[in-house]
Order: structure tokens, then C-alpha cells, then sequence
């Protein structure tokens, strides 16, 4: 007799890299550079077997931004080819230039950090120009009919601005938001 396992793990959110080209205060991992011990590409298409013989039904990439990491597209083919659901969380930098790999690798959705306006966005992200760079990236995505939605960190400096970034989101067309409160973990614990 087969005996199931007593829980499954349906989701799995995975930091794929520590990597990323933001410098965000309120970074919850303290990205910024890879760590030295991640996953090969091979130990990372073992990880892909074994969720998905656990059942798992959906992975949504992270980071860091795991868009840096050259080999996100045989990975997110892995994912789809073993019949689960593939999502993604970027800060949205490097989407504009890969969108076209993005569009072929089959993403369920991806959502893009938009945590205020433009001068609040870019402050906390630490990148001059970022929230217009993400934004290209989401046009970019949404006409290739990649669906796109939106994630925003509520702390102090946005609070305040919420009906801003709803506004930019509806007139941008993205097709959800999603608001999360900012832990004092990594570089938040810090502000």
C-alpha cells in the first residue's frame, strides 16, 4: 500500500540568487551579491525533480533578482516541463532587455516591486530612474501578453502614497497588486 505524504508543498517561493542591482533599504534578504555557496545548475534541476515529485504545483522565482543569474531560462523551462506553474518576483531592471526570453519560458505571471511614485520608488530602491526602467519592462512584457502584476512593501515612506501607485498601475494595465507589510528583517531591520 502507497502511503501519502501528510502535507504537500503546493507553493514554493525561491530565492534563486542573493544577486541583485537594486540596493532597496527595505530588502528583507540584504541582497546584493551571490551568495558563494548557490545552487549549480545541476544541483538546481535536482532541486526542480524533487519539488516536483513532492507535488508541488506552482514555483515563483525571487531574489535578489534572479534575472542575473544567466541561467534562469534553462531553469524555468525545467520548472515547466515538469508540469508546475511558473511565476516570478523581479524588481523589473532587466526585464525590457530580456523580455522576448521571458515571453518564450511560459511565465504564469510575473510581478514587478512598485513600492511608490517615481522619487519615493527609486529612493527606497536606490536606483535613480528605476521605477521608469520597471515600467518599460512591464510594457514590454504586457505586449507579449505576459500577464503582470505588481507587489508593493508598505512602510513610512509609502504609506501615505498608496492611491499614487494604484493609480500607476491601473493606468499602466497591470492585472493585479498585492500589498505587503515591511518586516525588520535584513537591511529593514536597519530603517
Amino acid at each position: 500500500a502507497t502511503t501519502s505524504a501528510p502535507w504537500v508543498p503546493r507553493t514554493c517561493v525561491w530565492e534563486l540568487t542573493l544577486a541583485c542591482n537594486c540596493n532597496c533599504i527595505h530588502c528583507g534578504s540584504s541582497a546584493g551579491t551571490a551568495r558563494t555557496s548557490e545552487l549549480t545548475t545541476p544541483e538546481a534541476l535536482a532541486l526542480i525533480n524533487e519539488l516536483q515529485s513532492l507535488g508541488c504545483e506552482s514555483i515563483t522565482l525571487s531574489g535578489g533578482e534572479q534575472l542575473l543569474r544567466v541561467d534562469w531560462p534553462k531553469l524555468s523551462h525545467a520548472i515547466r516541463a515538469a508540469g508546475i506553474r511558473l511565476e516570478m518576483i523581479t524588481n523589473g531592471l532587466c526585464v525590457e532587455a530580456q523580455a522576448d526570453a521571458i515571453e518564450q519560458a511560459g511565465f504564469f505571471g510575473v510581478t514587478f516591486s512598485v513600492d511608490g511614485p517615481a522619487a519615493v520608488h527609486d529612493s527606497l530602491r536606490g536606483v535613480k530612474g528605476g521605477l521608469e526602467q520597471l515600467m518599460r519592462g512591464a510594457r514590454a512584457l504586457k505586449d507579449r501578453r505576459v500577464r503582470i502584476g505588481a507587489v508593493t512593501q508598505i512602510n513610512k515612506r509609502n504609506l501615505d502614497r498608496l492611491d499614487e501607485v494604484h493609480d500607476i498601475l491601473v493606468a499602466h494595465e497591470f492585472d493585479g497588486w498585492q500589498l505587503q507589510l515591511t518586516m525588520p528583517q535584513g537591511r529593514a531591520r536597519l530603517h
